[in-house]
């Protein structure tokens, strides 16, 4: 793991576990651990005890001891980071150049000295900001273009169901036409997004086409469960794996090798080498979580900040206000109201992880520029305690429920839960008085 994500080294020492930044005025504890003078005093003044938020230590007074030594780690770390972000600016691999212009034969970005090579010869050139303006204005033809698709449909289904329900009760008809609903998902609209597949180019206009990601439908398309095996032993997650809470309570567990024994986190049971995935998460009450993906060979025995370059592409809420894409420094997202549902967008081929609140149907944030080359999991973690995180469950599209009420017998009405006209087949798993399909379930102890 060291040899893979080289940028994960001294400077991870620096950074504070309840902000998730460089520290700030640095203090120790009795215990040994350490964090922010504000962010330790904020913490204890809302939990009403004084407890180490890493080993949940008790004291009886606070005594806080000044770290000169790590607030000058941390000074150089904040340096070191502002630097590389100022000086180490896309350049090519070939001649270490900036990438400035766009070949749109080719479509890919190049520097001045491939664009005079003989590869690029009468090739069409562009500066990246045109190019730019270009993309998003077809990205933005695309999403209208599915929009008024999704529309028409609709005004067929409806027309159907008008002339279904005036042909009655006539016994013995069975037969009847209708057109599937269609709706507009965030990985059918991804095409779009990757037409022009270098990051630079992506960045520059992701975040103003959010107005036009808000009139699409962000829909959960793949079913994601916990990994129990990997639960650090503080979380606690349900029967039926959909769920996770933190407990305050270090349980003893058999370690496989799997399990995060530093971190309050867990992984998801599948994990991807290829394709686009979206799932969602409700995160509403909690006070203090991360999600995302995270590489096979992310660290599980120490604590590590969650980005890229140790292999964890994630954003997260921490203690208060604060709410961060884990970068290197962390990234604060704009202002807003933190989401209460967060979606998640892996594209593995194009490298982009991206998160979107999934009540408003807005962008969140995108991380670009990754070549994947291992499988990657649905990472998440958790510090609120007693606090539930839940996986929404994978929406039934219209043409799955009407197979599953034509399996029953001729003239039968099928039994199990109703989803707004729909009816599905029982799960034993979910209580009756729910009546969707992402109902919570009562959780279980491991």
């Amino acid at each position: 793991m060291a040899s893979k994500y080289k940028g994960a080294s001294w400077t991870e020492e620096a950074v504070c576990s309840i902000c998730q930044d460089f520290f700030i005025d640095p203090v120790a504890l009795e215990c040994g651990h350490n964090f922010c003078r504000s962010c330790i005093t904020r913490f204890w003044d809302r939990e009403g005890r004084n407890s180490c938020p890493e080993c949940r230590e008790v004291f009886e007074e606070r005594t806080l001891r000044v770290c000169w030594a790590l607030a000058r780690l941390a000074n150089k770390a904040r340096n070191h980071n502002l630097y590389r972000k100022e000086e180490h600016k896309p350049r090519c691999e070939e001649h270490q150049e900036e990438l400035k212009l766009f070949c749109e034969t080719d479509k890919k970005v190049i520097c001045v000295i491939c664009a005079a090579a003989r590869e690029h010869k009468s090739h069409s050139f562009v500066v990246i900001e045109e190019a730019a303006q270009i993309y998003k204005n077809q990205v933005k033809s695309s999403f209208q273009s599915l929009t008024k698709k999704k529309s028409e449909i609709e005004q067929m289904e409806q027309q159907q169901k008008l002339k279904i329900s005036g042909v009655g009760d006539e016994a013995g008809r069975k037969s009847r036409a209708s057109v599937d609903t269609k709706s507009l998902s965030v990985t059918d609209a991804a095409p779009a997004f990757e037409m022009f597949y270098h990051p630079f180019v992506f960045s520059t206009m992701m975040t103003e086409i959010s107005d036009v990601i808000k009139r699409s439908s962000l829909q959960a398309d793949v079913s994601v469960t916990l990994d129990v095996e990997t639960a650090h032993p503080q979380l606690e997650v349900s029967e039926d794996r959909t769920r996770m809470r933190c407990t305050g309570t270090v349980r003893s567990l058999p370690d496989t090798g799997k399990r995060f024994t530093d971190s309050p986190c867990v992984l998801g049971s599948k994990g991807f080498t290829s394709g686009r995935h979206y799932w969602e998460v409700e995160v509403a009450g909690s006070q203090w979580w991360i999600l995302g993906v995270a590489a096979e060979s992310v660290e599980r025995k120490r604590r590590v900040a969650p980005t890229p370059e140790t292999g964890v592409w994630s954003i997260g809420r921490g203690w208060g206000d604060g709410f961060d894409a884990f970068t290197s420094p962390p990234s604060h997202l704009p202002a807003r109201p933190i989401p209460g549902r967060v979606g998640v967008y892996l594209s593995y081929e194009f490298g982009t992880v991206s998160f979107y609140d999934a009540d408003t149907k807005s962008h969140l944030h995108t991380f670009t520029g990754n070549k994947f080359t291992e499988k990657l999991y649905p990472y998440f973690a958790t510090r609120h305690e007693n606090q539930w995180l839940r996986i929404c469950c994978k929406r039934v599209r219209s043409r799955d429920r009407r197979q599953e009420r034509g399996s029953g017998a001729e003239g039968q009405k099928p039994s199990g839960q109703q989803v707004g006209a729909e009816r599905l087949p029982v799960n034993p798993q979910i209580p009756s008085r729910e009546t969707t399909v992402s109902a919570e379930i009562k959780p279980g102890r491991m």
